[in-house]
C-alpha cells in the first residue's frame, strides 16, 4: 500500500510513542483496513478492530478516539495512485504513442483503485457527508497524481488555460469510472474494457488537442 503520513509522535494519553507503539499503533491501522473488506462501516466496532489487531480495547482507545479515528488513519495511507502510476505519467510520451500510454495509465489506475476500493468507497462515502477530515485527506491523497498530470498537460497543451483545472476533470472521471466498472456487460453493451479505452481515447485526445 503506498502510504502518504506518517503516524503522530504521542498517543492520546500525550504519551511519546517510541517504536513498539508505532507498530502496535500500524498494527491497529491495518486491521482496520482489513475489516472494512468486508465489514460494513456503520457495523465497525472500536472492539473488533482489537481483536483483529491481537490488542486489547484499552490500547486501541490508547491510539484512536473511536472507529471514525481509526478509519481516517486508514484512508490517510492510501494515495490515489502508487509510484507505478504516478511514474506513467512522468515519463515522456512520444506523439505516436500516446494512444498506448493512455490506455496503460488509465488501466494501471483502474487496477489500483479496485485494488483499494473498500478503503476508497469509505472515504468517498465520508466526504459525501460532509466531513472535513475525509475531505483534506482525499485532497491530500490525489495531489502526487494531479501535479504530474497537470505538469503532462502543461508540457504538450500550452494552450490549456488551466492545467491543473483540466488535470481535476481528467481524474474526476477516471474516479468515477473506477468505482463504476461493471463486472460484465449490460443492455447498452458496457463493459470494463469499453468504459477504459473509452476513458483512454478522451485523455490521448485532450493531449493531442483534437478532435474538435
Amino acid at each position: 500500500m503506498s502510504t502518504l503520513s506518517g503516524s503522530p509522535s504521542v498517543n492520546k494519553s500525550g504519551q511519546a510513542m517510541r517504536r513498539k507503539g508505532q507498530e502496535k499503533r500500524q498494527r491497529i491501522v491495518e486491521a482496520t483496513g482489513n475489516l472494512l473488506r468486508t465489514c460494513p462501516l456503520g457495523q465497525l466496532r472500536a472492539a473488533d478492530i482489537a481483536r483483529e489487531a491481537g490488542t486489547s480495547l484499552p490500547n486501541f482507545y490508547l491510539y484512536f478516539d473511536g472507529v471514525i479515528d481509526a478509519v481516517l488513519a486508514t484512508v490517510q495511507q492510501v494515495l490515489m495512485g502508487d509510484d507505478h502510476i504516478v511514474g506513467l505519467l512522468d515519463a515522456a510520451w512520444p506523439s505516436n504513442e500516446i494512444d498506448a500510454r493512455a490506455f496503460e495509465f488509465v488501466s494501471a489506475y483502474v487496477s489500483y483503485w479496485r485494488e483499494h476500493a473498500p478503503l476508497l468507497r469509505v472515504r468517498a462515502m465520508l466526504v459525501a457527508e460532509g466531513e472535513p477530515r475525509f475531505a483534506k485527506a482525499e485532497e491530500d491523497a490525489s495531489l502526487p497524481l494531479l501535479k504530474a498530470l497537470s505538469a503532462k498537460l502543461a508540457h504538450v497543451r500550452p494552450d490549456i488555460d488551466h492545467a491543473p483545472s483540466a488535470a481535476g476533470v481528467l481524474l474526476a472521471m477516471l474516479d468515477r469510472l473506477a468505482a463504476y466498472v461493471p463486472g460484465g456487460s449490460n443492455a447498452f453493451g458496457v463493459t470494463t474494457e469499453r468504459l477504459i479505452e473509452a476513458a483512454a481515447r478522451v485523455l490521448a485526445d485532450t493531449l493531442r488537442g483534437g478532435p474538435r
